[in-house]
């Protein structure tokens, strides 16, 4: 009994030992949530078969998350979440009498199906550093990204720039829609001047505050 009561010490204490030696979390950053602007919105662009394009811009809110030092450098992006109200989407290049029309067919379920589906969002998963981007682009976004209630993977690279109190982030990432099951009028058998190419195009230069 004593022998087995020894070795369950030794055990014990190697344990311990094994414990004391593991690394702690580090102290010497702190987790910041930065909210995006008001005025924050993210332009959009989708383009036909024969050449001609549309654009417009749809309103981006919500936050991110990221690992900050004492002395205000960015580490690295946590997590974040952003979403875009289908209600606010804009057409931009357009007459003002052909503008209304083609923003109230956007919201329809040709499209983005506003009454069942009345928001896009995308998630931010990871953002890895990036060196010598030939486009100025200092992290790999990696997310997710919801659409008529389906969520798909969407990466892409983007300037990420802590200043002071004011974070930015600037990408120009593209998907395509019908991944997502936005499938309107992408059938080949529609001639080029009305068929729509399977890509739309996104464009922002946002600001989130501290």
């Amino acid at each position: 009994m004593k022998k087995i009561i020894l070795t369950i010490g030794l055990v014990a204490s190697l344990l311990m030992a094994g414990c004391s030696d593991d690394p702690e979390e580090p102290k010497n950053t702190n987790l910041v949530t930065f909210n995006l602007a008001p005025e924050s919105r993210i332009a959009w662009k989708g383009k036909a078969a024969d050449g001609n394009f549309n654009e417009g811009t749809i309103q981006a809110t919500g936050n991110v998350d990221a690992v900050v030092s004492p002395g205000g450098e960015l580490k690295r992006i946590h997590a974040g979440l952003v979403e875009m109200p289908v209600l606010t989407i804009e057409v931009t290049n357009l007459p003002a009498h052909l503008k209304p029309v083609l923003e109230n067919h956007l919201k329809t379920s040709d499209f983005f199906y506003m009454a069942m589906h009345p928001k896009v969002s995308f998630r931010f998963l990871s953002a890895e550093r990036l060196n010598n981007d030939v486009n100025g682009y200092n992290y790999q976004v990696r997310g997710e990204m919801t659409l008529l209630g389906q969520t798909h993977a969407l990466e892409f690279p983007a300037r990420i720039i802590l200043n002071s109190n004011v974070l930015s982030l600037k990408a120009k990432p593209s998907f395509k829609q019908s991944l997502w099951g936005m499938n309107y009028h992408l059938d080949e058998s529609y001639p080029a001047d009305d068929r729509l190419l399977d890509g739309i195009d996104l464009s922002f230069d946002i600001k989130a505050n501290r």
